[in-house]
């Protein structure tokens, strides 16, 4: 007996709520939040591999997802932004002499966050910055991959950033959008006109019904 798959969610970040919920997140002093919410929304990762992200594996720029074991590849030096908010964080820790093994720290432990801790954390400073309470912490991910898939990225290019090893499920996490749709019928049509180019002197073939 089959068991019914999961609907597939429909759900995803704009840029404009990143942005709220970071700051709203160093308005509430966790910092944290919103270096978590830059790493999932830049590299595509999912929060336990956020939480668990080392210093280590930044610097080497690669690592194995928690989930399936799957190699992870990533420059962070190709998101200014986000290089930017690790070089921050990095100094910060080593300034206040509680330097920790991994990129995202408690305020409150000063150590890895726990992932239940998180989750109601996220959740508190989600609210406070008026995010919708069906936008979750795991649509960031998929927000990397439909907005990589926005801009053109083959399913080769969005499976290195969000480790999916197949193409069912690099389809899945990239929602379906406009943008994704002009860009096949723009390339639709290119191939269109090479294939029955008209040199101004006929008029194109009409179509009756």
């Amino acid at each position: 007996m089959e068991l019914a798959s999961l609907p597939e969610r429909d759900q995803s970040w704009t840029v404009d709520q990143v942005h709220a919920i970071k700051a709203k997140a160093h308005e509430m002093s966790r910092p944290s939040i919103a270096l978590a919410v830059s790493i999932a929304y830049w590299l595509g990762h999912r929060q336990g591999d956020v939480l668990t992200m080392t210093w280590t594996a930044l610097t080497a720029g690669e690592r194995r997802t928690r989930k399936t074991g799957a190699k992870a590849v990533f420059v962070t030096s190709a998101y200014p932004e986000l290089a930017a908010e690790l070089a921050a964080e990095k100094a910060r820790q080593e300034a206040s002499n509680t330097a920790s093994t991994h990129a995202v720290v408690c305020e409150m432990t000063k150590q890895p966050w726990q992932a239940d801790t998180f989750r109601h954390e996220f959740r508190r400073i989600a609210t406070a910055a008026a995010i919708p309470a069906s936008l979750q912490f795991r649509d960031l991910r998929a927000t990397a991959a439909t907005e990589l898939s926005n801009a053109g990225a083959d399913v080769i290019d969005m499976s290195t950033h969000t480790t999916h090893q197949t193409v069912q499920m690099a389809r899945r996490y990239a929602r379906r959008t406009p943008e994704q749709f002009k860009r096949a019928a723009g390339k639709r049509l290119a191939a269109r006109n090479k294939t029955e180019p008209n040199d101004g002197k006929t008029e194109p073939k009409s179509v009756t019904c």
